[in-house]
């Protein structure tokens, strides 16, 4: 089987890493993917344990077309019958960059009632469309003349890991979130600090790595659980097998100044089941400082939805900070502000360019020695 794993950009090699090392094959870098082969278990894993990985899909038949009554032909002349029930809900996500279609809202409304008028003729019904919450999704992907069919087998993006009920404010997202945490090489081996945490995404996502936990709540939901051939007791023994947390990981602190973001950083790290092990703490950064040897992650306000008076002055005393506060500490610092990171003050050690949706980020380590 292959499967195509979807990430934000710059996440690509962690990601085909952690493909890797759940048994993946024929592993092939894409921009803002992965593509991968390995069976049903796998696909399984994948979904529940990969912490980089945005959506999976698996790819179920390929054609070409000139014209757009020739792509409703071969949408129509599939047999649906063996991914669905006329009882089903169904949605399509397109993608297209074609001359043959050149809106994927119109691809997608084409795929739609190609589908719907080939089971009217074998059921005398047509399944309904649900786009919010469907039971089966399609993806459509157009290049050229070039058609792919897949299914999508996470259903709700896999950033919705199902622990994060108060976000607040311009909120990190969880797989880029876990992505930061992978990037910077930790491990496990050092305490670990959020000192201005938000609702506590990067603090979570560090914690059930370092216990060996997946990213998902045990109880969440996923596309294939409504696939015909969905095996109920292969996905029982994939959960008990992941659920197994190691018994000791270093210290884990969630900061921020803002009483309202640490009192829901408590609801979404009880919601994660990590509260024992994250010190949640209301605490000016500024006004701090430690004599641990920590690994800072952090990701401070780009000054686009949440506005400071001056974004450069605040950085540079983040910099400030780090080296006459935090000396014999590493601080990876994520911002989509790049003129406003020149103002840090401090040499970087290592560098990663991403994209957090539309923004174009940073990811900068910087050491600060006694």
């Amino acid at each position: 089987m292959k499967i195509i794993a979807k990430t934000f950009k710059g996440l690509e090699e962690i990601l085909a890493k952690e493909i890797e090392d759940l048994g993946g094959k024929d592993i092939t870098l894409l921009n803002r993917g992965v593509q991968y082969t390995g069976n049903k278990e796998l696909l399984y894993t994948s979904n529940y344990n990969l912490r980089t990985a945005v959506r999976l899909i698996t790819p179920i038949f390929q054609f070409k077309a000139k014209t757009q009554d020739e792509f409703y032909d071969k949408i129509f002349a599939h047999n649906w019958d063996h991914y669905m029930n006329i009882d089903d809900t169904f949605a399509i996500d397109a993608v297209c960059s074609s001359e043959v279609f050149t809106h994927s809202k119109y691809l997608a409304y084409k795929t739609k009632d190609a589908i719907a008028d080939k089971f009217r003729e074998t059921h005398q019904k047509r399944p309904n469309v649900n786009v919010l919450n469907p039971t089966i999704r399609i993806n459509v992907h157009l290049y050229d003349q070039s058609f792919t069919i897949s299914l999508d087998s996470s259903g709700d993006s896999l950033h919705k890991r199902g622990y994060r009920v108060d976000a607040g404010e311009a909120p990190l997202n969880e797989v880029m979130a876990a992505g930061l945490v992978l990037l910077s090489g930790w491990n496990g081996d050092t305490p670990l600090l959020d000192p201005m945490c938000g609702c506590g995404t990067i603090a979570i996502e560090a914690a059930r790595f370092a216990l060996g936990l997946p990213p998902h709540v045990e109880d969440r939901g996923f596309g294939f659980m409504n696939w015909k051939n969905f095996d109920i007791d292969l996905w029982n023994k994939i959960k008990e097998k992941s659920n197994q947390p190691k018994p000791n990981i270093p210290n884990i602190y969630a900061r921020d100044i803002n009483l309202g973001m640490v009192k829901k950083t408590k609801t979404n790290v009880i919601n994660a089941d990590v509260f024992e092990h994250i010190t949640i703490e209301r605490k000016d950064f500024f006004r701090s400082y430690t004599n641990e040897s920590l690994t800072i992650i952090t990701n401070p306000p780009y000054d686009l939805r949440i506005k400071l008076d001056d974004i450069n002055s605040f950085y540079k005393k983040m910099g400030d900070t780090l080296k006459h506060k935090y000396k014999d500490c590493s601080a990876w610092i994520f911002s989509g502000n790049l003129d406003a990171l020149k103002s840090f003050g401090l040499k970087t050690s290592k560098r990663h360019s991403m994209m957090n949706s539309q923004i174009e980020s940073k990811f900068y380590k910087f050491d600060s020695y006694a």
